[in-house]
């Protein structure tokens, strides 16, 4: 099923005054900003409560168990860096950038994510199947470490 047409008074030429792509930037940058945030006052504290399934949680510290503390603590600043530079430039851009690119970008922040009509699209049933492979394969993991 296709989605409806976007209207000609929200077409990237001709945008729509709204809040949301300054609320999508906003989360972003709250996102990115707390993640860092967390990464750094673990690597201070230099120590992560870690709780893996089925067994219980322990504490990883630089000392005890290397691997997954630093792990931890990079996977965090990381994924908060590329949040809160990907918010800061699309700020930057949402300001500073030509007419045309300033159009696209808040029309593409304020629209939901949604597939490009001339996109090409999944079969149903090869959707279905991966997601049946996938299930079996847990299943079939499941059964092997029981």
């Amino acid at each position: 099923m296709r989605p409806p047409p976007t209207p000609i008074s929200a077409s990237p030429s001709n945008p729509q005054r709204s809040l949301r792509p300054f609320a999508v930037l906003g989360a972003l940058l709250v996102f990115g900003l707390a993640l860092l945030a967390h990464g750094w006052a673990a690597l201070m504290d230099g120590s992560v409560v870690i709780n893996p399934r089925n067994t219980a949680p322990y504490t990883a510290t630089p000392n005890v168990n290397p691997v997954s503390f630093y792990a931890f603590v990079a996977f965090t600043l990381t994924v908060g860096a590329l949040a809160s530079f990907l918010a800061v430039r699309m700020t930057w851009e949402m300001f500073f950038a030509s007419k045309v690119r300033k159009a696209e970008l808040v029309h593409s922040l304020s629209q939901p994510i949604s597939p490009h009509p001339s996109s090409p699209r999944m079969p149903s049933w090869l959707f279905w199947g991966a997601i049946l492979a996938l299930i079996l394969l847990i299943v079939f993991a499941a059964m092997n470490v029981a």
